[in-house]
């Protein structure tokens, strides 16, 4: 007998599994993520490829059926997108149990993915361990048999190419959350750090957000928030966490132009478009998505 009912499922329908243990809403099993505390610091340094070090603290509800069907993985998708010839790569560099009264425990890395059901009880394998599915781009923690329980874990890791640079503009783009999970968030608290030295003057920056059912929402920003960089900041509650289907993400993009246009993104992949003027057609994706919104 498989450990989780919901380790039948990946044994089958592999890779979309994750998606599909959200769309079939099942009353009974689930693991949700319910609270997100989002920070992103983008590092524009040599050999850094438009890297930015996302530090995510995600809260699980974990609703097992049965004290007999427990829960023994959770898993964090991580957004994918493609631009301009750019694909966006990961490296996970930790992965904690957070605890009520501040202390963690240390997840280690697996050598694999799990796929007996002795791997998840083994003394060389089992709990307190994690593992980065490339292939479905997925963090996977593997936990000591949960049947109802609140958890909390952070995890830290490095996204490349997320960074463009054009003629005349550079733009970082952010897709933060995505996908069917997240019509049961109940908060998402983001900041996006920028080092002071690759911020761009006043003047020559444009900040844009994309979803929810308002189809963006609100931000603020602080210079002294976190000492050394410039923030951008949100928090978003559960009546502003609503979704329809074809906004059903939260992204970020901040353009820079003019003297600075090329501030943040020294080091940043050649793209198709390195040589082209692309800041009419940044600009006009916001406005064009906008539109889309509005005719639905």
């Amino acid at each position: 007998v498989f450990l989780v009912w919901g380790f039948f499922i990946f044994m089958i329908f592999s890779p979309v599994f994750f998606t599909f243990l959200e769309e079939v809403e099942n009353p009974f099993d689930y693991a949700r993520i319910t609270d997100v505390e989002y920070k992103a610091v983008l590092v524009d340094e040599f050999g850094s490829e438009g890297k930015v070090v996302i530090t995510e603290r995600l809260t699980f509800d974990i609703h097992a059926f049965s004290k007999d069907n427990l829960f023994w993985e959770l898993w964090r998708e991580l957004p994918v997108d493609y631009v301009d010839g750019l694909e966006n790569s990961y490296k996970v560099n930790s992965v904690k149990q957070i605890f009520e009264d501040g202390s963690y425990d240390i997840y280690e890395e697996s050598d694999k993915l799990y796929w007996d059901d002795y791997d998840y009880v083994s003394s060389y394998y089992g709990p307190g361990k994690w593992y980065y599915d490339e292939y479905d781009e997925c963090v996977l923690f593997y936990i000591d048999g949960v049947y109802r329980e609140e958890m909390v874990f952070e995890i830290e890791y490095e996204m490349t190419n997320t960074v463009f640079r054009y003629n005349d503009a550079s733009e970082l783009y952010l897709t933060m959350y995505s996908g069917n999970t997240i019509k049961h968030l109940n908060s998402y608290k983001g900041e996006i750090l920028i080092p002071n030295k690759d911020m761009p003057s006043s003047g020559n920056y444009e900040v844009y957000t994309y979803g929810t059912s308002n189809d963006s929402f609100t931000y603020s920003e602080s210079k002294t928030r976190n000492p050394g960089y410039h923030t951008f900041y949100f928090e978003l509650d559960e009546n502003e966490l609503k979704f329809d289907t074809f906004n059903n993400f939260l992204e970020f993009t901040l353009i820079s132009f003019g003297n600075d246009r090329h501030i943040f993104s020294e080091y940043a992949n050649r793209n198709y478009y390195s040589n082209d003027d692309c800041l009419w057609e940044l600009r006009a994706e916001y406005t064009d998505y906008i539109d889309d919104c509005n005719s639905y």
